[in-house]
C-alpha cells in the first residue's frame, strides 16, 4: 500500500509539471502554471510546491473514509481540471495524518445561482472520490502501534461567503 501510495503522489506530481494546469478555484481559468526549471533538491521540491498551491488556492472540505467509517478534514489544491466536463484531480491532506489524491465535479457550475440568495453565497462546490493513505493506531491500548491504512472513500468541498 506504501508503494501504490508513493508511486500515486509521485505521478501526481510530475504529471502537474509537465502538463499545463488551470487554476479553476478562483476564477483563474485563462492563466498557465509553467513547469518548475532549475535543480530538483529538497528545498527546491518544497518552495515549488508552496508556490503551486499559493497559486492555485487551496480548497477546504470534508473527506468520508470509508475503512475507518469517519469523516476527515480535507485541504487540498487542483493539479489538473478537465474542462468540458467540470472534472478536477486534487491532492491533498487527511486530518493531518495521510493524503489523497481525488476526482471531483464541479457541481457548482450547474447549480442556478444568479437569483437565489442561498445559493449565491457559494464561491465553490465540488463532490467526487477518491484514494489515499493514513498513519493510524492499529489497537486502542498501545502507544506507538501506527500503521498505514489506506483511506478511501467520497469527498465534498464548499466554501461559502457570507
Amino acid at each position: 500500500m506504501k508503494k501504490m501510495l508513493a508511486i500515486l503522489l509521485v505521478l501526481c506530481f510530475v504529471m502537474s509539471l509537465i502538463t499545463p494546469v488551470y487554476a479553476d478555484i478562483f476564477g483563474q481559468k485563462d492563466k498557465k502554471l509553467k513547469a518548475a526549471e532549475g535543480a530538483i533538491g529538497p528545498q527546491t521540491i518544497l518552495d515549488n510546491l508552496s508556490k503551486m498551491v499559493d497559486y492555485l488556492g487551496a480548497r477546504e472540505g470534508t473527506f468520508y473514509d470509508f475503512n475507518t467509517s469517519e469523516f476527515c478534514n480535507y485541504g487540498g489544491a487542483t493539479l489538473y481540471t478537465y474542462e468540458p466536463y467540470k472534472l478536477s484531480l486534487n491532492v491533498g491532506a487527511l486530518n493531518l495524518d495521510g493524503a489523497a489524491a481525488t476526482i471531483d465535479w464541479n457541481a457548482g457550475a450547474f447549480i442556478p445561482s444568479e437569483n437565489v440568495p442561498v445559493m449565491s453565497m457559494f464561491k465553490y462546490l465540488y463532490v467526487g472520490g477518491g484514494l489515499g493513505a493514513r498513519f493510524l493506531d492499529k489497537t486502542d491500548n498501545l502507544i506507538d502501534d501506527k500503521e498505514w491504512q489506506a483511506a478511501y472513500g467520497c469527498d465534498a468541498q464548499v466554501k461559502m461567503t457570507w
